[in-house]
């Protein structure tokens, strides 16, 4: 019976541990099964997660404190090959100005893609889920590590910009973008 006990709150720890909530902005998402959760509840138990992105403890923390209006709500690292997914949220004038995505019509709101979307080579499409009209942005670009792509899904919700980003090593491919989906189907802000 203890082994029991033992294995259900093991697992309970680990699915808990994929649920990303942030109820100052009544958000959740689900990350995929094998990512860590890195926010300022989190950040003490995983030192040696953070160390290998290259934060300290302190300085990851820092990290997600709020900058010019863009604040940080998360991240999720699979450490097996370092892919990452990173939730904002940010106040401007564009995001007050509109209010909520779902307010627009597809066309305003294609409109609005092409607008937002100034990236070389990215493509981007509409997408809702759970009532929010997002706008999905793919791109592959490569840097001084070599070759990487992100996809982003945009939205605007009680007048504030929410990105989330999913970031994998390698070129964009129907994998990278299914992981991407299925974790972003789960999203609600409130």
């Amino acid at each position: 019976v203890l082994s029991v006990t033992v294995i259900c709150l093991f697992t309970l720890t680990v699915f808990a541990a994929s649920t990303a909530e942030n109820s100052e902005h009544k958000l959740t998402l689900t990350l995929p099964e094998e990512y860590v959760l890195l926010s300022n509840e989190t950040a003490e138990e995983n030192v040696e997660l953070l160390e290998s992105l290259g934060y300290s403890e302190s300085a990851f923390k820092n990290y997600l404190k709020q900058v010019d209006n863009t604040q940080i709500l998360f991240l999720g690292v699979n450490p097996d090959n370092m892919a990452q997914v990173t939730v904002k949220a940010s106040s401007t004038d564009f995001s007050k100005k509109v209010t909520d995505f779902s307010l627009l019509t597809d066309e305003a709101l294609q409109k609005t893609a092409n607008d937002l979307v100034q990236v070389k080579g990215a493509r981007h499409k509409m997408a809702t889920v759970n009532g929010i009209k997002l706008i999905e942005v793919s791109a592959t670009d490569k840097d001084s590590g070599g070759e990487f792509c992100s996809i982003q899904y945009l939205t605007v919700r009680n007048g504030i910009l929410y990105t989330v980003g999913y970031t994998f090593n390698g070129a964009v491919n129907d994998s990278k973008v299914n992981t991407a989906w299925e974790s972003i189907k789960t999203l609600t802000i409130k």
